[in-house]
């Protein structure tokens, strides 16, 4: 099992680069963990505004990955100084597709995902009350953003890398799923099926379907 850890400084345009210096990458990254990585910074852009410490594990094409934000002041073992924003469980196959993932964390609103969860098993809901209420909590990605989650659909389909292309998607109320987004997409060989969370629209699992 290969153990690997990355300080990552990130920037948006315009903004310049301090003094502090990532930390060596260790000689023993395969190429497949460097592009999970890649991958994963990919799928969740925006990310790339905070200083980031990418740690996890990776063989057999799974990959455990945690992204925490760091100090701009902090040394980079200086663990306690972080912020964990993502945990990420995927697996990829020989040729790189995501085949399976499962997101958590602030930077998916996992926590606003739990409390909508929870206010929906309180009793049935109509998508018209789940849409107020998303919104009522800050959120912008409720059962009448169809035309934005198409698009974060499409991003991931083209992030798969087997020509995957949006076959079918809706907004789930149902325990379990939802309240969320289901997207088909088709790959080269089956069909998958991709979540996006209501409050910010991020990712949050992919399955074989």
């Amino acid at each position: 099992m290969l153990i690997w850890c990355f300080c990552l400084f990130l920037w948006g345009e315009g903004q310049q680069a301090t003094s502090v210096s990532p930390e060596p990458r260790p000689a023993s990254v395969s190429s497949d963990t460097l592009a999970a990585q890649a991958w994963l910074l990919a799928a969740y852009p925006e990310l790339s505004r905070k200083l980031l410490v990418v740690e996890g594990t990776g063989a057999g094409g799974h990959h455990r990955l945690t992204v925490s934000e760091a100090s701009a002041d902090a040394a980079p073992s200086a663990v306690s100084q972080r912020t964990p924003l993502l945990h990420v469980d995927a697996h990829f196959t020989r040729e790189g597709v995501l085949e399976r993932l499962v997101a958590r964390g602030v930077a998916v609103a996992t926590p606003r995902l739990e409390a909508l969860r929870a206010w929906t098993s309180a009793r049935a809901r109509s998508l018209d009350e789940i849409e107020t209420e998303v919104r009522r909590s800050g959120g912008e990605y409720g059962p009448s953003a169809a035309s934005a989650i198409q698009l974060r659909a499409q991003r991931l389909a083209g992030l798969r890398r087997d020509a995957s292309t949006v076959v079918r998607m809706g907004f789930e109320s149902t325990a379990g799923i939802g309240p969320a987004w289901v997207v088909e997409v088709q790959g080269a060989r089956r069909t998958y099926r991709a979540v996006f969370e209501p409050s910010t629209g991020q990712l949050i699992a992919v399955s074989p379907k």
